[in-house]
């Protein structure tokens, strides 16, 4: 690598994590960064025709910054979806640590880079078996590799069209609020604007529940998620008013009360924990059928080779010839010497150590196998399948089920990350040698960064409000406090869910809808039904691509400002 492929590296690596942890934070979602990193890095080099404008020596260095640099998302994303679920069981205890800045960004620069080393390892376990053995189709890694080597100019002009208009937008919004800095930041802070960020829609009839906000982002994670998010939103953010809000009110029209008197905020969360423990059963509902399954490959030739892939784990005891297998071997070290190190700093009993380890590996290959097949890495369900165990058979507390969490979440993520990696390595001719080194240098500086990004992040915004929703972490969180909830609202909630499963809903966008603020619902809705207008709406991933970076950039802007 050169010193501009590094330095590219670097930036991208900061960028795709703050990038996947804001957005996922603020909206619970998370589209993968690789394509729009590809975009960005070759629009760059061409627009400034580095490398002499050799198509073949972009599609060189546009490959090795996106492998360096999607790690940041996997790992931000994996924080995100984790990590805020402290804020909502001991508000004042992650209070105290966001006090504690440097305490604070090691503790999730040391998980990120001891779960991470973990799931690097495991993508290299079980590589072989999902690429080759179960030739898995991993629809990501082709689109990528297309994106690299196409280079095609109208979706780097794209990108940047949604960029620039996004900035604008942006700037007559907000301003740039730089005070009297100079003459110039002045007459800019003049020049603005200042739209307002929300509108009201017919305020006569809906009062302030219909608010239309200028969120560029929000339009574009809706658009590029798909019409498939809109309909559970638009439900649940119906349901408030036509459900929750009379039910909350039952005493008002008939003689008899369901539940105690409680504030609105705890019925909501009461519902929606019922919600949550729906969407749990109906997953657990599948994993005995999974598990017969899975026991049943053991005694086929694909189970012969997962076995035989597996046993790879305890290569690392006896004397190894190949260099590359004793890297491997070393690489397994130090990612168990420092999850047990991250683990015991807060006091894991031994064996919650061991089970979170084991159960990891289980749920990686899992995952794994559904990121190759599906192109979709949702890692919720995979925590929780570790998490609720953990809390029945262990004594833990909020921060100990936190951390394990976070552990999960990460590693998932960083596997299935560098999963694709190899795939996209393989179709460009690129060793998985040095897709696997590429991945630690990548991992080493988001780890780095992560810590210090995300206490950023929640210095600057509020955890639990309209712009850091933190819906994932609260829907962890509400699944956690399940016991401490009334049961007839959680029965409320439950039923709800069931009665709505025949029209194919997720009980986790369901939640949102109901949770989330009015106007991020509305501009994720209004965002996904953009699919309607246009003829192909992947012609214009780009577009939206360069809208949702935009933004992100201009909070970070904000922000440092």
């Amino acid at each position: 690598m050169n010193v501009l492929t590094i330095g590219l590296s670097i930036v991208f690596s900061l960028f795709s994590s703050v990038t996947l942890a804001y957005i996922m934070t603020a909206t619970g979602l998370g589209p993968w960064i690789a394509p729009t990193i590809v975009l960005m890095v070759s629009g760059f080099y061409k627009l400034f025709r580095l490398d002499g404008g050799s198509d073949n020596k972009i599609a060189q260095n546009t490959n090795i910054i996106q492998l360096i640099g999607s790690v940041g998302g996997a790992i931000g994303m994996g924080i995100a979806w984790t990590f805020p679920v402290l804020y909502f069981l001991d508000a004042q205890l992650f209070q105290t640590w966001l006090e504690a800045p440097w305490y604070f960004a090691a503790v999730l620069s040391s998980f990120s880079l001891a779960s991470g080393l973990l799931g690097s390892w495991l993508a290299g376990l079980f590589k072989d078996t999902l690429m080759h053995q179960e030739a898995l189709p991993f629809p990501v890694s082709h689109m990528i590799h297309k994106t690299i080597y196409a280079q095609q100019a109208t979706e780097q002009r794209s990108l940047f069209k949604g960029m620039g208009l996004t900035a604008i937008i942006c700037f007559f919004r907000d301003g740039l609020k730089l005070g009297n800095f100079c003459n110039i930041t002045t007459y800019l802070d003049q020049f603005s604007l200042h739209l307002s960020r929300e509108y009201y829609l017919f305020p006569s009839l809906l009062g302030k529940e219909g608010v239309f906000a200028i969120s560029p982002i929000m339009w574009a994670i809706g658009f590029i998620a798909g019409f498939g998010i809109a309909l559970p939103l638009l439900v649940g953010l119906i349901s408030k008013y036509l459900v929750l809000y009379p039910l909350y009110h039952h005493a008002s029209y008939i003689p008899y009360t369901l539940f105690p008197t409680m504030s609105e905020e705890v019925f909501s969360s009461s519902f929606c924990c019922g919600l949550a423990l729906t969407e749990l059963i109906l997953g657990l509902s599948g994993f005995p059928q999974f598990l017969y399954r899975k026991i049943k490959e053991l005694f086929t030739s694909r189970g012969k080779a997962l076995t035989s892939s597996i046993q790879k784990l305890f290569s690392f005891a006896s004397a190894q010839k190949d260099a590359k297998t004793s890297l491997i071997s070393v690489e397994l070290i130090v990612a168990l010497a420092a999850s047990f190190a991250c683990m015991s700093f807060f006091k894991f009993p031994i064996l919650l150590q061991l089970f979170t380890i084991t159960a990891t590996v289980v749920m990686t290959y899992q995952i794994c196998w559904m990121g190759g097949k599906l192109g979709i890495a949702a890692p919720g369900r995979f925590i929780t399948f570790v998490m609720l165990p953990a809390l029945f058979l262990f004594k833990i507390d909020s921060v100990q089920v936190t951390m394990l969490c976070t552990f999960i979440g990460i590693c998932l993520m960083v596997a299935v990350n560098l999963l694709f990696g190899y795939k996209i390595g393989e179709l460009s001719d690129l060793s998985a040698k040095k897709v696997q080194k590429y991945n630690w240098f990548g991992l080493v500086l988001a780890s780095l960064a992560i810590g210090f990004c995300f206490w950023l992040l929640c210095t600057h915004f509020q955890l639990g409000s309209a712009d850091f929703f933190a819906q994932r972490s609260l829907s962890r969180a509400l699944l956690i406090q399940t016991f401490g909830f009334n049961g007839v609202v959680l029965l409320c909630g439950s039923l709800y869910s069931f009665i709505l499963k025949p029209l194919g809903i997720s009980p986790t966008m369901l939640l949102g809808g109901i949770l989330m603020p009015n106007f991020i619902s509305i501009a994720l809705i209004l965002g996904a039904c953009g699919t309607f207008l246009v003829a192909k709406p992947k012609e214009y991933t780009s577009f939206w691509s360069g809208v949702f970076a935009s933004e992100t950039l201009w909070v970070l802007l904000r922000i440092i400002i």
